[in-house]
């Protein structure tokens, strides 16, 4: 049977460190090796709140240079998934092959 390329986790919103105002989150390590991510990497999923049944969106993941990727969080995901700085939310990825 094929590995799923579908990952969930969750991930606390947080600000990013550049000072332009944009609010990430930190995308675990296992889920971008899964998938061999190297550099700017197309996803699509969905993120909520405990239980809800979520917001999709179509997106890129950015690398921050170390080996990890951070994920924009933007207001229109924020408000569609009903989520907010400092929130714990629930995100669901996949690559984006279309």
């Amino acid at each position: 049977m094929a590995k799923s390329l579908v990952k969930t986790f969750k991930a606390t919103l947080e600000p990013d460190r550049t000072g332009l105002g944009w609010t990430i989150i930190r995308v675990p390590r296992t889920v971008t090796e899964a998938w061999q991510a190297r550099n700017r990497f197309r996803v699509k999923g969905g993120i909520s709140r405990e239980g809800d049944e979520g917001f999709a969106f179509r997106t890129s993941l950015f690398p921050t240079g170390n080996g990890d990727f951070t994920l924009l969080v933007n207001k229109r995901m924020q408000a569609g998934a009903g989520v907010a700085l400092g929130s714990l939310a629930r995100f669901r990825l996949e690559p984006d092959t279309e």
